[in-house]
């Protein structure tokens, strides 16, 4: 998701590819929906991800009278509100097409980069999407970190939140044990997931390795202190790193 600066250059780039570029509000909205329905068609994708980078995780609903308004204004009067409000109408708009279309959402939280807002990326702004849409499956990744106490609450409370451990080690080696250890204690093990969320092979690999070391630690010392059997640590384990993405995402 762009920031509002960008748009400019998207919508430079809409004109190229559609030589007279977009006419109008419902123009600009068959562009997104056949944008999302080429990508399905041509990939075969299971779930698309959003990564709302250099803004906050809080997309208030807006109403189409009012995004359409905002899109109608010459660009150079649109201030920061009102960007961010076209902006909220069109996520809201990917998501229920996502659903529509019953892919998983998966969705960026917690730490953004460097020199940004930290509040931003708090999982906590995204519970009126939670809310809005029920019928909505939303993988929430890395563990929300540094709100991963949130992020546990809300999995636990939601029953269309899932909690994405991936590059949680990365992000914080010391803590993802613990940070494991809370999510387990506290959210049912089919909604716990690891995924790599990686560019390329090797980051993949490596994402595992450190995955597996986090999660034999873990489970290890529960079997140790006979909180769980070693079948059940087994289970839970596949669970993390198979089964549970195997279900959402109904491969």
């Amino acid at each position: 998701m762009a920031s509002w600066d960008y748009y400019g250059k998207i919508f430079n780039n809409l004109d190229q590819k559609y030589n007279n570029g977009i006419e109008s509000f419902y123009d600009y909205l068959d562009f997104v929906d056949n944008e999302i329905s080429d990508v399905i068609q041509k990939f075969e994708i299971k779930g698309i991800k959003i990564q709302p980078y250099n803004r906050s995780l809080f997309f208030e609903y807006v109403d189409e009278k009012e995004a359409r308004d905002i899109f109608e204004k010459d660009i150079l009067d649109i201030n920061k509100s009102e960007s961010k409000k076209f902006q909220d109408f069109i996520m809201h708009r990917v998501i229920q097409r996502i659903i529509d279309e019953k892919l998983v959402i998966q969705i960026h939280t917690g730490a953004q980069g460097m020199l940004i807002d930290i509040d931003w990326g708090n999982p906590l702004k995204l519970n009126n999407i939670l809310i809005l849409c029920p019928e909505g499956k939303f993988d929430l990744f890395h563990a929300g970190y540094p709100f991963s106490d949130v992020l546990i609450a809300m999995c636990k409370t939601s029953r269309n939140a899932y909690f994405n451990l991936c590059w949680i080690p990365i992000l914080v080696e010391s803590g993802a044990e613990e940070i494991l250890k809370k999510v387990l204690d506290a959210v049912p093990n089919n909604k716990i997931l690891w995924g790599g969320d990686c560019g390329n092979v090797e980051e993949i690999y490596g994402a595992l390795c450190f995955g597996k070391e986090v999660i034999i630690n873990v489970l290890a010392e529960e079997v140790i202190k006979k909180k769980i059997s070693l079948d059940n640590a087994k289970f839970i384990s596949e669970n993390i790193f198979r089964n549970n993405a195997k279900r959402l995402y109904n491969l």
